[in-house]
């Protein structure tokens, strides 16, 4: 939790909480003579609650998102490898009265990889662009 008396986050022991929840995860792959094509997909949802805590009546902790989800579609073929990966959280409340949050946001990242051996040691270049 952030705190008021230093510019530093201070962890806090909960004691007692319930997760539930659901992941679900995936990958497809296509091969043909002009490369591999393949997507990946991690997708979860998941409540929170403070179990110890009146006041909040079993709401979300604070700082976690409802929803998470990850996408990873690439193209690979001998030495080069192009991806696009894309990230996105759902919102996060900074009050344990839910009255105040964080907005949900995406992430995208753009890169490509090239892999050889020199000497028998495996050497990757590669150039990611962050944050889209």
């Amino acid at each position: 939790m952030p705190s008021a008396e230093y510019s530093y986050w201070i962890p806090q022991n909960k004691a007692s909480v319930e997760q539930k929840g659901l992941e679900l995860e995936g990958r497809f792959s296509f091969h043909k003579s002009w490369g591999s094509l393949c997507y990946e997909s991690s997708i979860s949802c998941q409540r929170v609650n403070d179990l110890n805590a009146e006041l909040t009546n079993a709401k979300q902790l604070m700082y976690i998102p409802i929803y998470q989800a990850n996408q990873k579609f690439s193209w690979e073929r001998e030495s080069v490898l192009m991806y696009y990966q894309h990230h996105y959280e759902s919102k996060r409340y900074t009050s344990a009265d839910h009255n105040s949050y964080m907005d949900a946001y995406a992430l995208a990242s753009i890169g490509i990889e090239y892999s050889n051996h020199l000497k028998n040691k495996p050497i990757i270049l590669g150039f990611q662009v962050d944050n889209l």
